[in-house]
């Protein structure tokens, strides 16, 4: 293969398309050349929907067949094994190539049916760099992934955009990958409690096409809830235990006045412990030690400090402020807002919102729900198939408008693109409700004209 054909550079040509060859073991066909918009749709088509990926690996060669080594300039390419097929994913300076065969030397060792450049040392041959298992995901899922990343769409540089990093982009999506998306395609009628309707976020575009005929938006309702709500922290055994202590501090400080430096000590310890609980148990039994060192050996260092009662009282608005602070990032508040996007179609009704998952294995974290239902109430009164602790009626409905005449595969699309689902990209402490303004985001994007509520 020609070095042009491997190597990027600054200012190269990049056609935004992506090259298919179904059968590079054979005879030429011609392959397939797709464009961006055609991306998701065409080639999931051409691919099939059940390959699923048992290991997949990095290989390299070298740019130049006069390199001594390929060690760090080198061209980065994905080697797939499926059930039934090898497959190559690669991007260059032109454009995006897979190649898909029955045995692996027709896409580990060529490039659109050309041999792989190779230099004449060892040191400058195809070498495998890391490999994994496939776990779950499909090749139909990859392609969903890259269409998601804007993989073809985006510019090739010979820094900021090569082959290294489209290779590691989706070698770390084969290798660990946990967003997930809640979506029941039927939420008013009975589902087998083996089912689950968490899936992953590449899949969902193709379970809602699958499962759902096409829909076209007619109408939407934006709901708002702001109520006083007893947090889930204020139950909590730990934030009881730490009301304990703080009783019993309020007993030692009555009946100790002349320990201050030990009141101190004793609170700063329980705080540490509370606070960080077990993940840095550490630090309470380092404060603790330092306690009883203290207690031993007297406190006359410490005689500066002020009475008992000013401890008590800044050290309990302290560990106040800590616990409901903590809670607040976990999405707990007093007087939560929660936003409901209710969609009407010409068949059904959908209800979009991102609030916390009832997942263990997502450690409840923020996650898109995606409910569909015949039944509009349905989706007002319960999420995920539990009663909502806040049932959404007329007096919650803020916005009412004409949608956008499109399908409701569109909403999915602009939330993908947008990657709300993405929970590494959340600030620790952008929320402090138990949901974020997705649905009020949906609502300005996709209607059409208000409706006057009156």
């Amino acid at each position: 293969m020609s070095p042009s054909k491997s190597c990027a550079s600054v200012g190269s040509k990049y056609t935004r398309k992506l090259y298919f060859d179904p059968r590079a073991d054979q005879p030429s066909t011609g392959g397939y050349w797709i464009k961006d918009h055609e991306l998701r749709e065409k080639l999931s088509i051409l691919i099939g929907k059940d390959e699923k990926i048992q290991n997949a690996s990095v290989y390299s060669n070298p740019l130049f067949s006069l390199q001594l080594t390929n060690g760090k300039l080198y061209h980065a390419f994905v080697i797939i094994q499926t059930m039934n097929w090898w497959w190559s994913i690669e991007k260059n300076k032109e454009d995006i190539t897979i190649q898909r065969s029955r045995d692996i030397e027709s896409v580990r060792d060529m490039y659109q049916r050309k041999k792989r450049t190779t230099g004449f040392g060892p040191l400058t041959q195809i070498r495998k760099n890391e490999t994994t298992e496939g776990g779950n995901t499909t090749i139909e899922e990859l392609i969903n992934y890259m269409w998601k990343r804007d993989s073809l769409s985006g510019d090739h540089h010979v820094l900021a955009a090569n082959s290294q990093k489209f290779a590691d982009l989706l070698f770390k999506r084969i290798e660990s990958f946990n967003e997930q998306v809640y979506f029941d395609e039927a939420a008013d009628q009975p589902r087998s409690s083996s089912i689950s309707c968490y899936i992953n976020v590449d899949r969902v575009l193709s379970e809602v096409q699958r499962k759902c005929d096409p829909e076209t938006l007619t109408k939407l309702e934006l709901y708002k809830s702001e109520e006083f709500r007893v947090p889930w922290f204020v139950m909590d055994p730990l934030f009881l235990l730490g009301f304990s202590i703080v009783l019993i501090g309020y007993i030692l400080v009555k009946h100790a006045p002349n320990n201050s430096p030990l009141m101190l000590i004793f609170f700063l310890s329980s705080f540490l412990f509370l606070n960080f609980q077990y993940k840095t148990i550490f630090l309470a039994v380092a404060a603790i030690s330092v306690a009883i060192f203290c207690f031993r050996t007297g406190f006359s260092e410490l005689s500066i400090f002020p009475g008992n009662i000013i401890f008590f009282g800044v050290l309990m608005v302290l560990f106040f402020f800590l616990t409901i602070t903590n809670s607040k990032k976990n999405g707990h508040s007093f007087y939560p807002t929660c936003y409901l996007l209710i969609c009407e179609t010409n068949k059904t009704y959908w209800s979009f919102e991102q609030v916390r998952s009832f997942s263990k294995q997502l450690n409840n974290e923020y996650v898109i729900v995606i409910q569909r239902a015949r039944n509009k109430d349905v989706l007002l009164n319960k999420h995920q198939r539990n009663p909502r602790d806040i049932k959404f009626t007329k007096e919650h409905l803020v916005d009412t408008a004409v949608a956008v005449r499109q399908n409701v595969i569109a909403i999915l699309e602009f939330i993908l693109k947008k990657e709300y689902v993405d929970f590494e990209d959340y600030p620790q402490d952008l929320t402090l409700a138990p949901s974020t303004n997705l649905a009020q985001i949906l609502c300005n994007n996709f209607k059409a004209s208000s409706i006057s509520l009156v």
